[in-house]
C-alpha cells in the first residue's frame, strides 16, 4: 500500500491530541489561569466575565451586563499571544509529527522478523523524544527558563544516543553504553559545531555554575539591589531559539536514521516529503525569529 504524505496530515494523522503544553497562563485581577493558545477571543470574554462576576457577587453585578461591556479586540489573538508563544506551539507539532513518522517508518519498512537492537532502540527513543519538547513549551510558556535547560539537555543527549545507534552495531558495546559520552556521535551525524557548542553551554546552565549564576539576577546599579529573577519572558523568548535548534537536530538525526536503515521503494516518497516539509518548517521559524516574516495562526 502506497501512503502519501500530504494526505495524511490534511487527515489530521500528525495532529498532537495532547495539548496540555499550549496553555498560556494569565493572570485577571488577581486570578491566574490558562487557555489554549488557539481558544476564541469569545472564550477569553467569557473567562474574564466571570471571574469578574464572582468577585462582584455581593454588588448585583450580572454576567451578562460585564460580558456585553468587554471589548472583543481587547482579547484578540494579537493581543493575548505573541510570537514566540505561537512558535513553541509549532515545534512542539513539528516535534510530534517527527516521533509519529518514525513509528510509521519503522512499521512500513522493516519485516515484523528484524533483530536489529540498534534499530529498535533508535525507534524507540526518538518515538518518545516529542515529549521532552512539549515539557520544554509548557516551561516556556510559564517563564520557567532555569528549569527548562536539564530538559533541553535530555533532548540532546537522547539526540546523541541516538546518533550513536546509528554508528554502532556491536550489542554487547550498546547495553554498555554511556549516553553522557555520545555527544562528538551527534556532532559527526550533524556535521556542525554549533550544536557541540549548545551541549558545552547548556551543561554549565543545568548545573548552575558560578559563570551563569549571573543570568538568573536582576542588577539594578542606580539603586544598588539585587533581585533573583524567578521567571522571565524576556529570557523565554531566548531560549525558544534554542528549542527550534533542537527541533531542527531532531529532524536531521532521524532523517540520518531512515537513510542508514533503509527504505521500501514504495514509501521513500513518503519520509521525503515529510523531511522536506520540516526543513521548510525550520527556515520559516529562523525568518521569525529574526523579525522577516510573523506567523498569522498556530495552526
Amino acid at each position: 500500500m502506497k501512503h502519501d504524505f500530504e494526505t495524511d496530515v490534511k487527515n489530521q494523522m500528525y495532529k498532537n491530541k495532547d495539548e496540555i503544553s499550549s496553555l498560556i497562563p494569565y493572570l485577571y485581577r488577581g486570578v491566574p489561569y490558562a487557555l489554549d493558545l488557539n481558544a476564541d477571543p469569545l472564550l477569553r470574554a467569557y473567562i474574564a466575565s466571570a471571574i469578574t462576576a464572582y468577585q462582584e457577587r455581593n454588588n448585583n453585578v450580572l454576567f451578562a451586563d460585564i460580558l456585553s461591556s468587554i471589548n472583543l479586540s481587547d482579547l484578540s489573538d494579537q493581543k493575548s499571544r505573541s510570537q514566540f508563544e505561537i512558535a513553541r506551539y509549532i515545534i512542539v507539532e513539528g516535534a510530534y509529527t517527527t516521533s509519529q513518522v518514525m513509528i510509521n517508518y519503522n512499521k512500513w519498512n522493516f519485516d515484523k522478523e528484524e533483530k536489529s537492537l540498534a534499530r529498535h532502540l533508535f525507534t524507540l527513543s526518538m518515538g518518545r523524544l516529542h515529549t521532552s519538547f512539549k515539557a520544554a513549551a509548557s516551561f516556556l510558556n510559564s517563564g520557567f527558563f532555569v528549569e527548562v535547560v536539564p530538559v533541553f539537555r535530555l533532548i540532546l543527549e537522547q539526540l546523541a544516543w541516538g546518533s550513536y545507534l546509528l554508528e554502532e552495531t556491536d550489542e554487547t558495546k550498546i547495553l554498555k553504553n554511556k549516553v553522557q559520552s555520545d555527544i562528538k556521535h551527534l556532532k559527526t551525524v550533524l556535521n556542525n559545531e554549533k550544536f557541540g557548542q549548545l551541549y558545552g553551554y547548556l551543561s554549565s546552565e543545568a548545573h548552575l555554575e558560578p559563570s551563569a549564576i549571573q543570568k538568573y539576577l536582576d542588577i539594578n546599579t542606580e539603586e544598588k539591589s539585587i533581585e533573583i529573577i524567578d521567571r522571565s519572558g524576556k529570557k523565554s523568548k531566548e531560549d525558544t531559539t534554542s528549542l527550534a535548534l533542537l527541533l531542527e537536530a531532531f529532524n536531521k538525526v532521524v532523517w540520518e536514521g531512515m537513510n542508514r536503515f533503509g527504505f521500501q521503494k514504495v514509501d521513500k516518497q513518503y519520509f521525503e516529503d515529510w523531511h522536506d516539509s520540516h526543513m521548510l518548517l525550520t527556515k520559516s521559524l529562523k525568518c521569525v525569529f529574526n523579525g522577516t516574516a510573523i506567523f498569522n495562526r498556530a495552526d
